[in-house]
């Protein structure tokens, strides 16, 4: 399944920001096997599915302050 079958099937492009964040992090996880991300992968994820470039700063204080993330080894 390539990112774009998985967007449509987890219906990601109408969940919130951090939602697709956590969609975006599985399908990473899932088929890359990446256990870790930065702000810069989920910028290169969004642009990846044509969509606007969040604002980094406040999504990864969302991503800081969300008990559903885990902070990595990599800050």
């Amino acid at each position: 399944m390539n990112l774009k079958q998985f967007a449509q099937q987890t219906q990601l492009l109408t969940s919130s920001e951090i939602e697709k964040v956590k969609f975006l992090a599985f399908y990473h996880l899932r088929t890359l096997g990446k256990r870790d991300f930065a702000m810069s992968d989920v910028a290169t994820w969004f642009d990846g599915l044509d969509l606007a470039r969040p604002n980094l700063s406040r999504l990864a204080h969302s991503i800081r302050q969300s008990r559903e993330f885990v902070k990595g080894k990599e800050s």
